[in-house]
């Protein structure tokens, strides 16, 4: 296990955010932007990246191993479920185990099939998002008329995580998923893409520049940080230096100052 040396005190609520690598920073932004009177701790299980490859069986052993282990020793007020993939697969049992809230990521189907002019929507997730029966049951609930086009974005993930530690964007990683969407049957409809990892939003400006003006990008970010805020008490009325901290369950110097300062980066000052 590595962390940065920064830690929350007992006097200021603390945020856990999880992932498997750095896709949850683009959660973390947003709760930065709306709650300055909050400690995060980020929390990367690198040994197990990517989620997205691991089965389902071998996805719940491994996170509620590594949840029970991160609650004993950050005594969060909140969890951050920062993963498509994990929240899809686990949300409930995590809740069950153990008792605090846990705040969830859903795919963006339900604004997605609102802003749709077209009526046919992308989705691009990871592998077990694509496939799992809760992304189908979203659907049929919130866009039962629209044409959903689902596709498996997996080279995204790895090209975000050399965005975040090597400030280099593998611009054919995009083009090659994006030229792969676009070849589907109907694709050529698509006017809404909904951004169903936390990893694809740091790689938005790639991604966008790489597409029509006329489609558009959406993810999850805003609404999470909605409801982290709204679950939150307030607790100082006063403006204060945000904290942080970093939790990786596997020794890497490198992804622990890259995920540092791209959080200093986003501190609300």
């Amino acid at each position: 296990m590595t962390e940065s040396p920064r830690q929350p005190d007992a006097n200021t609520p603390t945020v856990l955010v999880f992932d498997s690598g750095a896709g949850g920073l683009s959660i973390c932004t947003k709760i930065m932007a709306l709650r300055n009177d909050c400690a995060i701790v980020y929390a990367a299980d690198n040994a197990y990246f990517p989620y997205g490859e691991l089965s389902t069986s071998a996805l719940r052993q491994r996170v509620i191993t590594f949840m029970g282990e991160l609650i004993d020793q950050y005594s969060p007020s909140i969890a951050v479920i920062a993963c498509n993939t994990a929240s899809t697969a686990l949300l409930a049992d995590l809740r069950e185990t153990f008792d605090i809230p846990f705040v969830g990521v859903v795919p963006a189907i339900k604004p997605a099939a609102t802003a749709t002019q077209t009526g046919t929507i992308a989705i691009l997730a990871t592998s077990a998002t694509v496939t799992h029966d809760y992304t189908r049951d979203l659907i049929k609930e919130f866009a039962p008329n629209k044409t959903v086009i689902l596709h498996s974005a997996q080279p995204l993930v790895r090209a975000a995580e050399l965005l975040i530690q090597n400030n280099q964007c593998p611009d054919s990683a995009i083009q090659g998923t994006l030229s792969e969407l676009f070849a589907k049957p109907g694709a050529e409809h698509i006017d809404t893409i909904v951004l169903a990892c936390t990893h694809f939003p740091l790689l938005r400006e790639a991604i966008q520049a790489l597409l029509p003006a006329s489609i558009t990008l959406l993810d999850s970010g805003d609404a999470i940080a909605r409801r982290v805020d709204s679950l939150l008490c307030a607790t100082n009325t006063l403006k204060q230096t945000q904290r942080f901290s970093v939790h990786l369950s596997k020794p890497c110097i490198t992804t622990l100052n890259a995920y540092n300062n791209f959080l200093a980066a986003h501190i609300q000052i």
